[in-house]
């Protein structure tokens, strides 16, 4: 009867340390996953600062630096959309001047 005591009481030991491994491993992936949400978010709210950045300088005219780098318009969507609305150079008086 002792042994079987001691073994009902090995095994609730070894249930419970389990346990507690699991509620650990269950935390630290709700850890993770809160991180990842506020990371998302942080980015979410970057992106829309940088958007907000484009419409202004779409509506005064004038392009955001990152823009003014040569060939910028073939990595970001934004400076592709900028260098079609806004082209660096007058494409009419370029070609004129070259014309002459």
């Amino acid at each position: 009867a002792d042994a079987e005591s001691q073994r009902i009481k090995e095994e609730n030991a070894l249930q419970a340390a389990q346990d507690a491994e699991i509620a650990q491993q269950t935390m630290e992936v709700e850890r993770k996953a809160r991180e990842d949400s506020e990371a998302a978010l942080a980015m979410l709210e970057t992106s829309a600062d940088e958007e907000e950045d484009y419409e202004i300088a779409l509506q005064y005219k004038e392009r955001p630096m990152v823009c003014n780098v040569p060939l910028s318009y073939v990595l970001p969507g934004k400076c592709r959309r900028m260098a079609k609305s806004k082209p660096i150079y007058d494409v009419t008086s370029l070609v004129g001047s070259m014309m002459q």
